[in-house]
């Protein structure tokens, strides 16, 4: 097959990223991830509320908000685990499991769990980030070349901000190299910290302080004030694709 250019957008297991870099270095972050979608009627009325909810502990934590107009919840988790390497999203676990990770948990967690059919779970492992994406005519996009950790629920959001940067890229040059080019100066740099600010959630989702009352409540109000948090994430949500210099 011939073509003007090629991208690769072949996920965290990317043949074309290890094609242009090698295969790079994949370290397991000793987290493991739980993750199922449950119907809301079988919930009772109070975790049917419209909006996202964070759990956090001392080695875990527990995301679940809403899907399909408020029909489903999803619910995600991570867990410290060291014994499950598989990186996978389709492995089945089992109910008992899921609870037993998350056995002294609040009991809204543990209904949400066991109003699930099957929960799935997978390892969690990091890759540095690549200091470039393109070589002549070939480049990457999304996983392939930022697989991010899913402590800032940025993922498939830069995926869809790299498709529009490259397309802005290679209708502003005719020299397709070039418009790569430009298209990696626009987004390494952006994307490297948003795997970064991924890997720093960790430390304020698993945080050892959380174990005890009078710590969490301090952790809490200091890293989850209302200034702290618009520093770390309203430069997420100020950058549009459609309009930031390329």
């Amino acid at each position: 097959m011939r073509g003007d250019l090629l991208i690769g957008a072949d996920g965290v297991h990317s043949q074309v990223r290890r094609t242009l870099f090698g295969e790079g270095r994949a370290s397991f972050t000793g987290f493991m991830a739980w993750r199922g979608v449950v119907p809301m009627q079988r919930l009772p009325e109070q975790l049917r509320r419209p909006f996202g909810t964070n759990w956090i502990g001392p080695h875990g934590h527990v995301v679940t908000y809403p899907l399909r107009r408020g029909e489903l919840l999803n619910f995600v988790t991570a867990i410290e685990r060291d014994d499950w390497r598989v990186e996978s999203w389709s492995e089945r676990g089992t109910v008992e499991e899921c609870q037993r990770d998350f056995a002294r948990w609040h009991g809204d967690v543990q209904t949400i769990i066991g109003c699930i059919d099957i929960p799935y779970k997978w390892a969690l492992l990091g890759r540095e980030p690549l200091a470039r994406w393109s070589e002549g005519r070939v480049s990457l996009l999304g996983d392939a070349c930022h697989p991010t950790l899913p402590f800032l629920a940025q993922g498939a959001n830069m995926a869809l901000e790299d498709g529009l940067i490259l397309t802005r890229c290679l209708e502003t040059d005719v020299d397709v190299p070039a418009a790569l080019q430009r298209y990696d100066r626009a987004r390494v740099e952006r994307t490297a910290r948003i795997v970064q600010g991924a890997l720093d959630n960790v430390g304020r989702f698993h945080n050892p302080v959380l174990a005890d009352p009078e710590t969490a409540t301090q952790f809490l109000d200091r890293e989850f004030a209302p200034d702290r948090v618009q520093q770390r994430y309203d430069w997420i949500w100020d950058y549009d694709a459609r309009s930031v210099a390329i």
